[in-house]
């Protein structure tokens, strides 16, 4: 029911500060967001991003948008929330994402590295898949690890200062194996 009162009254944010009303917020703002019709609706919730309560949704709620170049809630975003969390909750809630979805995120990475392979991929959204899958070499799935690895080789093929850029931006990442899975690829 909260669900439905939020889409149809999306200013219920404005008057609470209840996690399940922001949690839900983080739905609607993802799947019928409007800032048209809304303008500082985003405001607010983006206040309570960094709320580790909350992340499990954002994760959840953003994925279809995480590899569009032009969405500002894209995977850079989500990326930013990662790198903020402490190890014990980066690997809490990132590792168990992950692992929810390990079948299709093996697909994704499996589909990425033929689309770098042919060309068939656009600089822009090769940039936002890379930070995803160098993010997935965190997690302790070893044939999923492997496979995002033979990304970071094919990626750094067809990108070598770009992956230069991303191992530098890892290089104080609290996780360090996934900086040193970037420099050997």
């Amino acid at each position: 029911i909260l669900k439905f009162l939020i889409a149809l009254k999306p200013n219920i944010v404005d008057y609470t500060d209840n996690l399940e009303v922001l949690d839900l917020s983080w739905w609607f703002l993802y799947n019928g967001f409007n800032p048209i019709n809304l303008p500082d609706y985003d405001k607010k919730i983006l206040s309570n991003a960094n709320n580790d309560k909350i992340l499990n949704q954002i994760l959840n709620s953003s994925s279809k948008k995480w590899f569009d170049s032009e969405d500002s809630l894209n995977f850079n975003f989500v990326s930013n929330l990662l790198v903020k969390l402490d190890l014990w909750n980066y690997n809490l809630e990132w590792s168990y994402f992950i692992y929810q979805l390990g079948d299709e995120i093996f697909s994704f990475v499996h589909n990425t590295i033929e689309e770098i392979k042919d060309d068939k991929i656009e600089f822009s959204e090769a940039t936002i898949k890379a930070r995803f899958i160098a993010f997935i070499l965190s997690t302790n799935i070893r044939e999923l690890r492997d496979k995002a690895t033979i990304f970071v080789i094919e990626f750094g093929k067809k990108y070598p200062l770009e992956l230069l850029r991303l191992t530098v931006e890892f290089s104080s990442f609290k996780d360090l194996y996934v900086y040193e899975r970037l420099v050997s690829g």
